[in-house]
């Protein structure tokens, strides 16, 4: 070899080392990255207990209260579980035991699972009645179809089998009585049981009126894809929610943060977007809503309403979070986006002059009658007379956000003072917020009656068979 060849293939060793040594540099960046990154998602000690604690007392807290549960979280590589036994509604320290090597099924499930960190397995009343008879249950509102799948599965409790029953879902039936449900946070799995819990009852209770019908398969299938998707990073916040110690104090502290109006904004704005904070508040506390389902409205002038903003919990939003929106196009001013059925919003305010206020909700009674695709009936001649009607219609079904689902609830309301829509919930107009929250509670009153004395009847029906046999 000539001294000209040794000089290029010793120029040509030496740049592959240079670069040898940079991608080595690069990758040796990366997993440095990659493991900061995973030690700032490790809570604290302290963290946890208060995650734990406040999960548990939650779940003592639901319209049925769930007194046996297990929680499980995945902390990197480990597992950890409140003991049995433990009291749901004051976990300790003591009560969190590291399961890692246990002998668990689910557990064995999560550890091996790359998205979900938290898991709760419990038995809440209609979930449990659904157990009992071996009947999967169907997502008949969208809401469902979202956060869980297009129905929920029974499989024994085995590794495989949950992992199977967990395809495209966040919640499974145990044989043994139970119904684990997932996230990835234990926020969006503790909003998944309340959900799953809402969606057992109606699914059950939809039976006195014909039976509920499911979201299309293939439509449920793209609503829950949607949500994994599009993990709002607003829901991001709920972190903090979830380490917070859970007392009422914090919670206060942590709700509706203390703002002052804008000197360039009138009085009339303000105090519209000071109502809209009430009243979301008085629809998560009267249950028409469950975490951030459901949105409300109110018109500004002939031009422009405000709305509430996509992916908030309403006890952390301040009036400065409310989005003005253009009731003629739709483009919103500022930086948190309005809620995604904006487009329905929009067109009642176009189409009734006389519309102040929408309210948006997945109340339970009259989502049962929406799952039967039943229009609703005002049996109360009172109710009715204050409705001016003793029949609300029911909307078509679209997917959540779409023109679709727009054009269909438009069609329908005319000059009614309310309607339902097909597989998702209700919404009631009026000429302030005031008005449109009162028709709304007069729905879901209507709605009641209507389920339970069939419900009832039902019940009464099938003693009187069992006696008889």
């Amino acid at each position: 070899m000539s001294d000209f060849d040794s000089k290029k293939a010793l120029d040509r060793l030496g740049a592959f080392a240079r670069d040898s040594a940079g991608s080595l540099q690069d990758k040796a960046a990366e997993i440095r990255k990659k493991k900061n990154k995973a030690a700032q998602d490790l809570l604290r000690p302290e963290e946890i207990v208060d995650m734990f604690a406040l999960y548990g007392r939650k779940l003592t807290e639901m319209d049925h209260p769930v007194e046996e549960a297990v929680l499980y979280y995945k902390q990197g590589d480990r597992c950890l579980k409140n003991a049995s036994g433990a009291d749901l509604a004051q976990i300790e320290y003591d009560d969190i035991l590291d399961c890692t090597h246990f002998s668990i099924p689910e557990k064995d499930w999560l550890l091996g699972e790359k998205n979900m960190r938290a898991m709760i397995l419990a038995k809440p009343a209609y979930i449990g009645m659904c157990l009992a008879i071996q009947r999967p249950i169907e997502a008949v509102l969208d809401d469902m179809a979202m956060i869980i799948g297009q129905n929920v599965l029974i499989a024994p409790r085995e590794k495989k089998a949950i992992e199977k029953a967990l395809r495209g879902r966040f919640a499974v039936m145990i044989e043994d009585q139970n119904v684990l449900v997932v996230g990835r946070t234990f926020y969006e799995a503790f909003t998944a049981l309340t959900v799953l819990e809402k969606a057992a009852e109606l699914f059950l209770k939809a039976d006195v009126l014909g039976g509920g019908i499911p979201v299309p398969p293939m439509r449920a299938a793209l609503e829950h894809r949607v949500y994994t998707m599009k993990y709002s990073k607003a829901e991001e916040s709920h972190k903090l929610r979830e380490t917070s110690t859970g007392s009422d104090a914090a919670d206060e502290a942590s709700a509706s943060p203390a703002v002052s109006k804008p000197e360039s904004m009138s009085e009339d704005e303000w105090n519209k977007r000071c109502q809209l904070v009430a009243y979301g508040k008085k629809m998560l506390e009267t249950g028409l809503v469950q975490g951030t389902w459901g949105n409300l409205s109110v018109r500004l002038d002939d031009n422009y309403m405000l709305v509430t903003p996509s992916g908030l919990d309403y006890n952390r939003l301040s009036p400065l979070d409310e989005v003005k929106v253009e009731i003629a196009t739709g483009e919103y001013e500022g930086d948190l986006k309005p809620t995604s059925e904006t487009a329905f919003h929009c067109g009642l305010y176009a189409m009734r002059q006389d519309v102040g206020a929408i309210l948006h909700t997945h109340s339970k009674y009259c989502a049962v009658f929406a799952a039967a695709h039943m229009p609703l009936e005002i049996e109360d001649p009172a109710l009715a007379e204050a409705f001016g009607t003793d029949l609300l219609p029911i909307a078509a079904y679209g997917l959540s956000g779409t023109k679709t689902l727009a054009k269909n609830i438009l069609q329908v309301m005319g000059t009614a003072p309310g309607c339902l829509m097909r597989n998702h919930g209700m919404i009631a107009v009026g000429n302030d917020l005031e008005h449109a929250f009162d028709r709304c509670l007069k729905m879901e009153q209507a709605a009641e009656a209507g389920v339970e004395r069939r419900w009832q009847a039902l019940l009464e029906e099938e003693l009187e068979e069992d006696a008889e046999d």
